[in-house]
C-alpha cells in the first residue's frame, strides 16, 4: 500500500484498523511497520479522534429519561382527549360557513341591483333581420 493511499484509507476508515476492511487493515499494518512517516500519519489520526471524541457533548442518563417519560405522557394525555361530535364536526361547518354567507350576500346585492336599474325589455329589443326567435320550456321537451 503506497503512503498516499493510507492516508486516503486513514482518512475514510479512522484510526481504528479493526474498522477496516480485512486486506487494507493487513496492508496498513505492514506500512505502519515500515514506515516512520504512515507511523506518524497513524498516531496524528489516533489524537485527532480522541480530541474529537472529548468534545463530544454528554446527555446525561437521567435527562433523557426524563425527557422520554414527559413525551410519552403529552401523548397519551391528547389521546386520551376524545373530542365530542358536535366538536369534531365544528371544523367541517365552520370553515365553509363565512364563504358561503359571502357568496350568498353578493347574490342578493346583485339581484337587488338588477330590480333597481332594470334591464331592457323583451319588446325593446331588435331582431336581428332574417332570424327567427324561438323559445323552449321544459313541457316542450320529449323525453
Amino acid at each position: 500500500m503506497k503512503e498516499k493511499d493510507f492516508e486516503a484509507a486513514l482518512d475514510r476508515y479512522g484510526a481504528d484498523l479493526d474498522s477496516w476492511p480485512a486486506e487494507k487493515a493487513r496492508r496498513a499494518r505492514l506500512l505502519i511497520s515500515a514506515s516512520d512517516e504512515a507511523r506518524r500519519s497513524h498516531q496524528t489520526m489516533i489524537r485527532l479522534e480522541s480530541l474529537l471524541g472529548a468534545t463530544r457533548p454528554t446527555i446525561a442518563p437521567a435527562r433523557v429519561r426524563h425527557a422520554v417519560s414527559r413525551a410519552m405522557s403529552e401523548i397519551a394525555a391528547r389521546e386520551e382527549a376524545h373530542p365530542s361530535f358536535l366538536e369534531r364536526i365544528r371544523g367541517w361547518l365552520a370553515a365553509p360557513l363565512p364563504r358561503v354567507a359571502f357568496a350568498t350576500s353578493l347574490t342578493a346585492i346583485g339581484f337587488g341591483i338588477g330590480l333597481l336599474v332594470g334591464g331592457p325589455a323583451l319588446g325593446d329589443r331588435p331582431e336581428p333581420a332574417g332570424i327567427l326567435l324561438m323559445t323552449a320550456s321544459a313541457d316542450d321537451v320529449l323525453y
